[in-house]
């Protein structure tokens, strides 16, 4: 794969041995080189070709893969479509659409995933990544222009999932559903970025994921039903138990509502971090914490108070929101969960801590 990768190049000896890495003497590394050439062309049934017709050259002690011998490599296959779609796009756009089909389905993702670590893979790797987004963006971009929603839906269901990070192109697949008039659909995939993009990257919606959602939210039922969605959801709220757990933003939102109140109705609001650390003062190992962090919510949950509010702060921490609590109050509150934390599921690895404030209208928390 070293030769088909560099196709059109040759290369000395003592780059090859370096870039391979066979674990050979290199004190020879004409003869390491060409010992592995040997067997490439004794495997491949290379080794009584003429050199003319041989699918690896020598030429003054380097060696390459022959540009001119009868093979066909699918990565070149898919470079050479790529290149052919973008040529005719301004000229026919039915045929750039046919050839950019035909070319994303040569990519299967990442190019040669069975060497991760490998220094001369990772250009190629990253230029038929680029190259495959490129073409994905022209073909689904051309399909729009031609109004053809349907071709782009078909084609993001096919390929989209290769490179699950290219915002661009999850945009056009949500534009082509609404498009086509699947809202429900659209909902779901906005949905599911969304927790990928958090997850995985750490990203929340950009404005322009965002425009998309008010689109979706728009289209997607009608008022009277909103209306009933409501009810169920208050009666549902009526009905929960334990404290309630939200996403950071929200909690931080209602920790601003609790501050205009505190100075309009001067009644005590307290907010409170919880914090799982390490016995020996280092950053907790993540698998314990992994393991560690979904049973404190879950103990939070049960041992808060109903009109709590408790959020996960970071890695390690859960803050909490006490509203009408004083300090005697809110320190009860954390100690009767600090306690069942403690017996039900704390590792002996691990320290818990808490940190009570109180909310005031003048200063920031």
């Amino acid at each position: 794969m070293y030769f088909l990768t560099h196709n059109g190049n040759i290369a000395p000896t003592e780059e090859i041995a370096e870039a391979l890495q066979t674990g050979e003497d290199y004190a020879n590394p004409n003869g390491a080189v060409k010992n592995l050439v040997h067997r490439l062309r004794k495997k491949i049934g290379d080794s009584k070709s003429p050199e003319s017709n041989s699918l690896v050259i020598q030429s003054q002690g380097c060696y390459g893969w022959n540009p001119n011998c009868n093979y066909w490599f699918d990565a070149e296959a898919f470079d050479y479509l790529c290149r052919e779609a973008r040529a005719s796009a301004p000229i026919d756009s039915n045929l750039a659409c046919d050839q950019y089909s035909q070319a994303l389905s040569f990519y299967k993702g990442e190019y040669l995933p069975g060497c991760p670590y490998t220094e001369w893979v990772y250009p190629a790797r990253q230029y038929y990544r680029n190259l495959f987004v490129n073409s994905m963006s022209e073909a689904l971009n051309l399909l729009k222009t031609m109004g053809d929603y349907k071709q782009m839906i078909e084609l993001c269901e096919s390929h989209l999932y290769r490179e699950r990070f290219e915002e661009e192109l999850h945009l056009l697949y949500l534009e082509a559903l609404l498009q086509q008039g699947k809202v429900s659909q659209a909902r779901s995939h906005y949905e599911f970025i969304s927790d990928l993009f958090y997850k995985e990257l750490g990203v929340k919606p950009t404005p322009e994921m965002k425009r998309f959602y008010r689109q979706i939210k728009e289209r997607s039922e009608n008022p009277g039903k909103h209306f009933l969605n409501l009810r169920e959801l208050l009666q549902e709220a009526e009905n929960a138990q334990g404290a309630f757990y939200c996403e950071v933003d929200y909690f931080k939102h209602l920790c601003k509502v609790e501050r205009r109140r505190v100075g309009r109705e001067n009644r005590p609001v307290h907010v409170g971090l919880l914090s799982i650390e390490a016995k020996d003062e280092l950053a907790p190992d993540r698998e314990l914490l992994a393991a560690t962090m979904p049973e404190v919510c879950s103990i939070l949950e049960s041992s808060l108070r109903k009109g709590d509010v408790f959020t996960r702060w970071s890695d390690y921490q859960y803050a909490v929101l006490l509203p009408g609590t004083t300090q005697e109050q809110a320190e009860m509150v954390f100690e009767r969960a600090n306690k069942r934390i403690r017996e039900q599921h704390l590792p002996a690895e691990l320290n818990l801590k808490s940190y009570i404030y109180p909310v005031t209208p003048l200063e920031p928390l």
